[in-house]
């Protein structure tokens, strides 16, 4: 039958939505069920946590790492820092040593020409060329006056050299290293010495050139090297016999000579002082 205008309308749901309705509820439900149940579970998971001890474990376990992290950088550390700390030390050890063994006296420059030596035997220069380079070698003299031609030939002879005053000019170097020149040298200042306070000239060892700095002699002193050199020459060169040596030319037994005659001695003294600590013989 048809409505009419008279009929009120009526409202008809239909069983589709009426599903969906329920459906909807029955998810929300099923929702908050869960969400209350993750709650619980999360509440109860974080009690069984602090009541079991497990939270003390995992603070302990964090400390143990930080004590190992720590250790393994000290391990790392340390050794580098001691390293360079002992490099450190050594070079400054080797520079102050490099200091201590530095030569008391300095080392003139080599001189292009040589001067005739005015108080020792004049040595015949060899003639040189305009390079620089000897062209003749000149005969060396040996102890005491003789002499020998390098080619073994007998030299022409000549009149004895007039004898000097002063001890270092009464010798001559010899021609290689011998204990023969050092030992009358000793031996005349052990003669000198005996007799301080009567003392005029001091005995200075008999050296006319020095090989190191090829330097002369000027006013009957030798140079610093080639007194080293002589002293080296001695048969009982020792620690010990050193040691004697910076007692006998010690400055303070020297008193009652003149200051030159002391000087002197202290010059003497430092070059035995030196090579007792630089080159000390075994």
């Amino acid at each position: 039958m048809a409505p009419t205008a008279l009929t009120p309308p009526v409202d008809v749901v239909s069983d589709g939505s009426a599903c969906e309705q329920l459906g909807c509820t029955l998810a929300r439900l099923v929702l908050a069920a869960l969400s209350w149940l993750a709650k619980g579970a999360g509440k109860l998971l974080s009690w069984l946590w602090h009541a079991s001890g497990a939270a003390y474990l995992f603070d302990f376990i964090l400390e143990a790492l930080k004590i190992v992290a720590i250790s393994v950088a000290a391990v790392l550390i340390v050794p580098w820092t001691l390293l360079i700390a002992i490099r450190i030390i050594l070079w400054v050890a080797k520079e102050c040593r490099k200091r201590i063994r530095r030569p008391l006296w300095s080392k003139p420059t080599p001189r292009r020409g040589f001067e005739e030596p005015r108080h020792f035997h004049p040595f015949p220069a060899a003639s040189s060329s305009s390079r620089g380079s000897a062209s003749s070698r000149t005969p060396l003299y040996s102890n005491y006056g003789t002499c020998a031609d390098s080619a073994g030939r007998a030299p022409p002879p000549r009149a004895p050299p007039p004898q000097p005053t002063n001890i270092d000019q009464q010798f001559v170097p010899p021609a290689k290293k011998s204990s023969v020149t050092f030992q009358k040298w000793y031996r005349h200042t052990q003669t000198c010495l005996s007799d301080k306070p009567n003392l005029q000239e001091f005995p200075f060892p008999p050296i006319a050139s020095c090989t190191e700095c090829k330097d002369k002699a000027v006013q009957g002193q030798p140079c610093h090297h080639a007194i080293a050199e002589f002293f080296q020459q001695s048969p009982e060169y020792s620690r010990q016999w050193l040691r004697r040596e910076r007692k006998r030319w010690h400055p303070d037994k020297f008193s009652q000579c003149s200051d030159t005659i002391r000087g002197s001695a202290e010059d003497v003294f430092k070059i035995v002082q030196e090579l007792y600590q630089l080159d000390p013989p075994i």
